[in-house]
């Protein structure tokens, strides 16, 4: 921060993305062609108190407000809060399948607070409970832009990863006359048909199947993939013999 003097106050301005909570950098985004209330949340002053503030004086120390964040900011896998140090695992697929499915949704929403809350929440809590996750964003705001979106830098990167891992191995494709009988129209459904197909239809058994961890889902989705790919072609030899 470097402070700055005037005739009716004192008022201080971070230099860096360090020194920004997540809800102030949120509110200058907001406020990015609005001068006077920009220059009002970054400093903490009145507007009476800007009104006499030369803001040539105080631009040279912003201009990192000018960069883009994903390219000044290092991913991190540890995050401070509430002076605890808490470290996400490098394999995020060790996590719940929920947390996966929040997260798809939460990071398609650009929502980048809930995208680390649903995976910090159950380190600090010891489980997994998206009622909490809300609770926690509100907490989280109040630390610094920079520990929040490294933490969701490192978090995007590895899901990027898995969902291009899905794309890879998972990948299914429909014949004609599937699609001609309608089997696009179970894609509104999204998730909901993989715990369903996992649960075997027993909507009694889908909460036990969101906690398992992603990676066993996945493993068990590539096996169903792989069988049916193998029984398609098994079966296709077969016919070609008789």
């Amino acid at each position: 921060m470097i402070k700055f003097n005037s005739e009716i106050g004192n008022f201080e301005v971070p230099t860096d993305y360090s020194e920004l909570t997540f809800e102030k950098f949120s509110l200058l985004q907001s406020f990015k062609d609005d001068e006077a209330n920009f220059l009002r949340v970054l400093t903490g002053a009145e507007l009476f108190q800007l009104s006499i503030v030369d803001f040539s004086e105080i631009e040279p120390y912003i201009e990192f407000l000018k960069s883009d964040p994903a390219e000044e900011i290092a991913e991190n896998n540890s995050i401070e809060f509430e002076n605890n140090t808490y470290s996400i695992a490098s394999d995020i697929g060790s996590y719940s399948w929920e947390q996966k499915i929040f997260f798809s949704r939460s990071i398609s929403a650009g929502n980048i607070l809930k995208c680390v809350s649903i995976y910090l929440q159950p380190l600090i809590d010891g489980i997994f409970d998206v009622e909490k996750v809300d609770l926690l964003c509100d907490k989280l705001k109040n630390n610094s832009f920079e520990s929040v979106f490294s933490t969701y830098k490192y978090l995007e990167k590895r899901f990027v990863s898995i969902v291009k891992m899905e794309s890879l191995k998972l990948k299914s494709s429909y014949t004609s006359e599937q699609i001609q009988a309608g089997i696009k129209s179970f894609d509104q459904l999204a998730e909901f048909n993989t715990v369903d197909l996992i649960a075997g239809g027993d909507v009694l058994k889908y909460d036990a199947v969101l906690k398992i961890d992603y990676n066993t889902i996945f493993n068990k989705l590539l096996k169903l993939n792989l069988t049916t790919i193998f029984e398609e072609k098994y079966n296709s030899i077969l016919q070609s013999k008789k």
